[in-house]
Parts: structure tokens; C-alpha cells; sequence
């Protein structure tokens, strides 16, 4: 976990490792639009408080 603009977020990385899923199976996780996951540059980020609704 990591804090982005005063908000903790979780990156694409973190979420794979806390769901134990590979990095193409977050991607498509991430890409899906009722995640709510947001693309900041070429990096994935989802705020911890949103994960944890999920």
C-alpha cells in the first residue's frame, strides 16, 4: 500500500499479491469496468477503501 495524493492506494502489483493472481489476470481485472480502478500514467491504482467494498 502506498499513499497517492493524501489517499492510500493499492497498485496493480499489490492487489495481484493480496488476490494471488498473475499480473495478466490483474490487468484484466483492472481493465474491467466495474472495478473501480483508475489509470494514473501507465500505472493502475485503486484506492484501499474501495478495494476493501469490493
Amino acid at each position: 500500500m502506498q499513499e497517492l495524493a493524501g489517499m492510500k492506494v493499492y497498485s496493480l502489483k499489490d492487489v495481484c499479491k493480496l488476490l494471488k493472481i498473475g499480473p495478466k489476470k490483474g490487468l484484466e481485472l483492472f481493465n474491467n469496468n466495474e472495478f473501480p480502478a483508475q489509470r494514473v500514467g501507465r500505472s493502475w491504482w485503486i484506492e484501499a477503501d474501495a478495494f476493501k467494498r469490493m
